[in-house]
């Protein structure tokens, strides 16, 4: 018995030595109940020279390069005694000898299709994986399956709750007596048996998307595990509630989403996944914000998808997975590979290497329905698999707070080198290492949402989001070169989200990037992604043109103090900018001698900076001068008399009919000419006389009229028309909010002053107030923030489902 012991332990010993010792370990935390062999530990030492040293009370087993197993005195901890071994100097690690099993899985049936869950490099809809690319449930599942301990609410088009794969997961409120038309415990929710409809208000959170899109998330979150039916979920034993905030067409609004965020606070619920976005680029919703801060402070972790239109979140926002708050997970998607998730319409999961925490499955995940099963895909199917995790792991380890569970999911995630930069962990979901990570004795987690923004000249203010819970302090690290190594600045006390860099040079062609490192008595975190303030050079300017010997003189400002050089450019009126020169710094002009006669051309100049880049462009300088002998110009002479500037929209929409219209073509060029040649005197006789002016803007009317209907109004005045900001169109409702200190009966008193008898109480403070028939909605908006009582107004904006692909199970 012994020898074979021994033998066992040398091939346990011998597969340990054969890991590299590269790898970094972490122990589990204490008091997990993970199996292990009682009074055994496994050591591993630095060096083979260090692995004769141990204890004197405990007794070698057998040993293999610098791992050693040993045996433990009678009544020693070995809890303790772990942690004694690695306070020792030559000690790499030490841990409890686990007992380990074969894996345990489901019988649902079509379980080996599930890849996100397990991957074997199984074949799914055509797509081959990779071996271990999932959220390593199987793992997790030797530890815990779950135990309906935890209440997951499903905010999204409701639930399919007599579902056979999820009916048994379904939360009925023990409070309610189904079907009698009371309000039984009190909620303000009458009949609320599986939660409640907050798109239709009503008792009946049944999904009637087409495609079942919130059944889809519930069934990856909990359906029914080992019931030898269909799918399983990450938890085979959880409570799902269903709170409907999207109707049947993907539609809600924040008012509803509002009122579900306060139903879940009360009823107990743990963690919520909410599978909505308005979209990238839409702008954020402080009355969203403020209830996602609500249930911060009840420990609700929320976990939203970053969005499926292949946006970097960092730069163009997709909400609410962008807001900056404790509480959230925004998800990015992955593939079968561990690659970032790309979908059916030619786009890709969203990302962010500050503002998306992590990645999961994505593509043709197999779940739960409407009427049946189906591969989903997008990333509404990455958030339940963090939501499901979340839950698992809150039922494994019951003393973890939201905040640690939070870490913990981001400090255990695998990372992935095609999905570093992408994410603040640059990682995918990894709950078989996250159900006993040891946070105690862990590096703290690096800090997300990292921004800088500069003051002045002399000053750059950085902020971020805390997420750790261990760290003992921050390290700020700073460079003014990208070629530079990063240098340490200061040192900030723990919970710290804010430093002012002062007496910082940020001014014209300077470059400063920043990040920053958490620390403990462990060691460093990982450094965050960096942010960068980066000012170019200033633009030349009075650029100008006269004619000279040999070609044409061009003669400009320096308004740089740091450039390197200058890029000139020059175009003429068939063709773009091209460049022409590249001149040394503090130069101030230029002869360009290789002009053809009877050309018109183009010119602007631009400095540079090795580090910093380009500046703008100065000004744009025409040759021939408008006035002399030909050429396209800048001037429309008569109309900028009449209309008094160069810059007024009718004489921009002019101009551009010139330059689209006339200039592409010879006959325009010369009526151009001509134009020039004569107008002048007459623009000079218009100026003097308003009568003179009146009569040349009226004689103008049609013609600018054509010119507006050919080029549009955005061209014509030379701009670029913002994003349509979808979530916010025609509004027919607003969400007014009123001070802490605002009593009711005031708040509704200044409502009914502004002639708004019409509103609905979502919470103390917060209203939701439709738009009166032909009433403007952003002077009602700028109306109601001018008022003392008011905090805030804006719209009740739509949302809508992130969009995704669901494919029935063939």
């Amino acid at each position: 018995m012994t020898a074979q012991r021994h033998r066992w332990t040398g091939l346990l010993l011998g597969v340990l030595g054969a890991l590299t010792p590269a790898v970094a370990w972490t122990s589990p935390a204490e008091g997990v109940t993970a199996a292990h062999r009682a009074g055994e530990l496994l050591v591993k030492y630095a060096s083979a020279t260090d692995a004769t040293s141990t204890h004197p009370a405990t007794q070698r087993l057998g040993a293999t390069g610098r791992w050693v197993h040993l045996r433990l005195a009678a009544g020693q901890s070995v809890e303790g005694m772990a942690r004694w071994y690695r306070a020792q100097p030559g000690v790499a690690y030490a841990e409890p000898n686990y007992l380990v099993q074969r894996a345990t899985l489901p019988n649902d049936p079509d379980f080996p299709q599930q890849w996100a869950l397990r991957n074997t490099g199984q074949s799914v809809l055509g797509r081959i994986g990779t071996a271990g690319a999932d959220i390593g449930a199987a793992t997790a599942w030797q530890r815990h399956t779950g135990s309906g301990a935890v209440l997951v609410a499903v905010a999204d088009s409701g639930i399919v709750y007599d579902h056979p794969d999820l009916a048994t997961n379904l939360w009925r409120n023990p409070g309610e007596v189904p079907g009698n038309g009371r309000d039984d415990d009190g909620n303000g929710y009458v009949d609320d048996l599986y939660g409640w409809d907050f798109a239709n208000r009503d008792a009946d959170p049944m999904d009637d998307d087409p495609y079942g899109h919130g059944t889809a998330v519930a069934g990856i979150i909990g359906a029914v595990g080992d019931n030898a039916l269909g799918v399983s979920g990450v938890n085979w034993r959880v409570r799902l509630m269903a709170l409907k905030v999207l109707r049947a067409d993907g539609s809600g609004d924040v008012a509803g989403i509002i009122a579900a965020f306060e139903y879940a606070r009360a009823m107990g619920v743990r963690v919520l996944n909410a599978s909505y976005s308005y979209g990238c680029g839409a702008s954020p919703s402080l009355a969203e914000r403020e209830a996602l801060e609500r249930l911060r402070e009840a420990g609700i972790l929320v976990v939203f998808p970053a969005g499926n239109e292949g946006c970097d979140n960092d730069r163009t926002p997709t909400y609410p997975a962008s807001h900056p708050l404790a509480n959230l997970l925004a998800v990015g998607g992955s593939d079968s590979n561990d690659a970032l998730a790309r979908f059916g319409n030619g786009r890709s999961s969203s990302y962010g290497a500050h503002t998306v925490h992590l990645f999961a499955p994505a593509v043709n995940v197999l779940t739960t329905v409407r009427n049946g099963y189906a591969y989903v895909t997008g990333t509404s199917a990455a958030a339940p698999h963090v939501a499901g995790a979340a839950a698992l792991l809150m039922s494994h380890r019951p003393g973890l707070s939201m905040p640690q569970v939070r870490e913990i999911l981001l400090k255990s995630a695998a990372r992935r080198p095609q999905l570093a930069g992408l994410a603040v962990t640059g990682g995918r979901l990894d709950l078989g290492r996250a159900m006993d990570y040891a946070l105690a004795a862990a590096t703290p987690m690096q800090p997300s949402h990292l921004k800088a923004v500069r003051v002045h000249a002399a000053q750059v203010d950085l902020s971020w989001l805390d997420d750790s819970t261990i760290e003992q302090g921050w390290f700020m690290e700073h460079r003014t070169d990208p070629a530079e190594p990063w240098r340490r600045i200061d040192t900030l006390p723990a919970q710290s989200q804010a430093y002012a860099h002062r007496s910082v040079d940020a001014g014209e062609a300077s470059y400063n990037a920043y990040r920053i490192v958490a620390f403990n008595a462990v060691g460093e975190s990982d450094p965050s992604a960096e942010v960068r303030i980066v000012v170019p050079p200033l633009a030349p300017d009075r650029l100008s043109v006269r004619a000279e010997s040999g070609g044409v003189r061009l003669t400009w400002q320096d308004r740089s103090r740091r450039e390197h050089g200058y890029r000139l450019e020059r175009a003429t009126d068939t063709g773009g900018f091209i460049e022409i020169a590249s001149l040394p710094a503090d130069a101030t002009d230029y002869l360009d001698t290789s002009i053809v006669p009877g050309t018109s051309y183009r010119y602007r100049v631009r400095a540079y900076h090795a580090i910093t880049g380009y500046s703008d462009f100065s000004n744009t300088a025409s040759w021939p001068v408008p006035g002399s002998s030909g050429g396209g110009g800048d001037g429309c002479f008569i109309a900028t008399a009449a209309y008094g500037s160069a810059l007024h929209p009718r004489v921009q929409a002019l101009r551009a009919l010139r330059d689209r219209y006339l200039l592409p073509y010879a006959w325009g060029r010369a009526l151009v000419r001509v134009y020039y040649r004569l107008s002048p005197p007459i623009a000079a006789r218009i100026a003097r006389h308003d009568s003179l002016r009146a009569i040349t803007r009226a004689l103008l009317t049609p013609v600018v009229w054509a010119a507006e209907g050919l080029v549009g109004p955005a061209a014509a005045a030379g701009s670029i028309a913002p994003r349509a900001d979808t979530a916010q169109a025609r509004p027919d409702a607003l969400l007014v909010r009123f001070h802490d200190e605002v009593t009711a009966a005031r708040a509704q008193q200044v409502l009914r002053a502004q002639g708004l008898t019409e509103f609905h109480t979502l919470r103390p403070g917060l209203y939701l107030v439709p738009i009166p028939k032909g009433a403007d909605a952003a002077a009602l908006i700028a109306r109601l923030q001018r008022l003392p009582e008011v905090r805030y107004a804006e719209p009740n904006r739509r949302v809508g489902r992130v969009e995704g692909r669901a494919l029935p199970q063939e």
